[in-house]
């Protein structure tokens, strides 16, 4: 089933390409010269606290660290390869668990335990 549109005819739909629109024109900016004569003020000023710069430094640190420690890697390598690479299934089961309280926030170290 097609329902017709009123007043639209066969022919091509003109989409406002060909005439131009003036509100996506940017507007004229005003010079800061001119606006610190009016206001008579220097402009707007920001002030990064010793945290924010912290969380900064920390970040730049993380991003720095490489994604794979390539001399663990070759160790556990070597280690396999001499077949004297020992798993310790208790202690993986213990962090299995630990890392399931955590997301639950039932853990030892759960920030609601605070």
């Amino acid at each position: 089933m097609t329902d017709k549109i009123k007043g639209a005819g066969s022919g091509p739909i003109d989409a406002g390409a060909s005439r131009p629109v003036d509100s996506v024109r940017p507007k004229p900016a005003i010079s800061s010269s001119s606006s610190e004569s009016q206001s008579g003020s220097t402009g707007d000023t920001v002030t990064v606290s010793s945290t924010a710069r912290h969380m900064a430094d920390l970040q730049q640190a993380v991003n720095d660290v490489p994604d794979v420690d390539t001399n663990r890697v070759a160790a556990v390598q070597q280690a396999l390869g001499n077949g004297q690479y020992k798993i310790n299934a208790g202690k993986i089961a213990d962090r299995m668990i630990q890392l399931e309280s955590d997301l639950r926030g039932t853990g030892k170290n759960s920030q609601s335990s605070k």
